[in-house]
């Protein structure tokens, strides 16, 4: 219960904390409190390039990855290739294991 209890506690000092906060402010309260154990997962979609070039603004450290499932659109990795060249960052492709997921979907 006692962890329980300080996670309430954390919860609701975020909360007081973000009232009111714009979406700038509520990345650089997130990104100043958990650098380096953050990142943003980008599916490269339209939100995620405007949550990409704020991030950069405010911490160009941050990681940015996206999951290639080997099934994307050319287009996808036009957008991974233009976002790297247009921020001068690092894109990390992460790629899932085929054999287990053949292995799942047989099932």
């Amino acid at each position: 219960m006692q962890v329980s209890k300080q996670k309430d506690e954390q919860l609701a000092k975020i909360r007081q904390d973000c009232s009111g906060a714009s979406a700038q402010e509520l990345l650089r309260y997130f990104l100043d409190r958990f650098t380096p154990r953050i990142a943003l997962a980008s599916s490269m979609a339209a939100e995620d390039q405007v949550l990409t070039d704020m991030i950069i603004a405010i911490n160009p450290e941050t990681p940015i990855f996206t999951i290639d499932t080997g099934r994307l659109p050319q287009e996808t990795y036009d957008v991974i290739e233009a976002t790297r060249k247009r921020y001068g960052i690092s894109v990390r492709m992460l790629f899932p294991d085929y054999p287990q997921v053949e292995a799942v979907s047989e099932q």
